[in-house]
């Protein structure tokens, strides 16, 4: 039986892969083994440095749609030299695409928001804190300050939102970073928000003391579930078609007939991790 130590570390994401599919979290961070590279996730990661630069390059009065239309293309061509975006292996038509895509997006954006009337404390907000003996860490993608001098928690979507059945799974991301603003800021946010910009919708919450109490209870027992499976080296597969078809660990799945302890090895001789 392979064990593992379990992680010190937990984010958004970690603990939505987990809650996905053990096995496949085991994979990516437990082992450390390299993911599928998705289009869509570069394509997000793209817009989200063009919203960054709109509001890092450009104060307020001068946020306007040919400021955005110049800074999602430094976003598109600066992202031409990342490896996950060479990965993708785009050909010409292609390329052209991405990056009308990534206008639009940000095209959206501009549609359920005035940039000019926003008040940024920081774009890209990095925040960690121990939480019951794990440290909860993420990336906020805008903090802003409101007119009553309260806190607000922006995070981009690129993606389709949410049916009403998933929705609060999809806000856990941002109930953990308003927790974090919490006990990093010593301030309660007024505001929590998605903003999905293909469909220009938003979905608010209003973080409370309670709420956020639920928050730091489903992160601490996440953080237990996954240390009892690496003490018993057991990360069972969830198997579901939409997230298997693209899954890079596919043929080490025992829901298909492959066997977890020769992943690390076949990657390594694809030249995919080092030997």
């Amino acid at each position: 039986m392979t064990t593992f130590e379990p992680p010190t570390t937990l984010s958004p994401s970690r603990i939505k892969s987990f809650l996905t599919c053990p096995l496949q979290f085991r994979f990516e961070y437990v082992e450390k083994l390299p993911g599928t590279v998705n289009r869509a996730a570069v394509l997000g990661s793209t817009v989200h440095l063009g919203l960054e630069y709109l509001f890092e390059r450009h104060p307020a009065g001068e946020r306007d749609r040919a400021a955005a239309v110049a800074c999602i293309a430094d976003a598109v061509a600066e992202f031409r030299d990342d490896a996950e975006y060479q990965t993708l292996a785009l050909d010409d038509k292609e390329v052209v695409k991405f990056g009308k895509e990534a206008q639009s997006l940000a095209s959206k954006y501009l549609d359920m928001e005035n940039p000019n009337a926003v008040a940024v404390i920081a774009n890209e907000l990095w925040v960690e804190h121990d939480i019951g003996g794990v440290t909860l860490r993420g990336k906020i993608d805008r903090l802003d300050e409101h007119g009553d001098m309260t806190v607000g928690i922006v995070d981009y979507k690129t993606g389709r939102p949410p049916s009403q059945r998933f929705e609060q799974d999809a806000m856990f991301g941002v109930w953990c970073y308003a927790l974090l603003v919490l006990v990093t800021r010593e301030e309660m946010p007024s505001r929590a928000r998605l903003m999905y910009l293909s469909s220009r919708e938003t979905i608010d919450v209003t973080p409370t003391p309670q709420s956020l109490r639920g928050v730091r209870g489903k992160v601490l027992a996440v953080h237990q579930a996954i240390s009892r499976s690496c003490e018993r080296g057991d990360f069972r597969p969830a198997p579901t078609q939409k997230i298997c078809d693209r899954c890079r660990y596919r043929p080490f799945c025992p829901a298909y007939g492959g066997e977890p302890d020769d992943a690390a090895a076949a990657l390594a001789d694809a030249g995919l991790v080092p030997a």
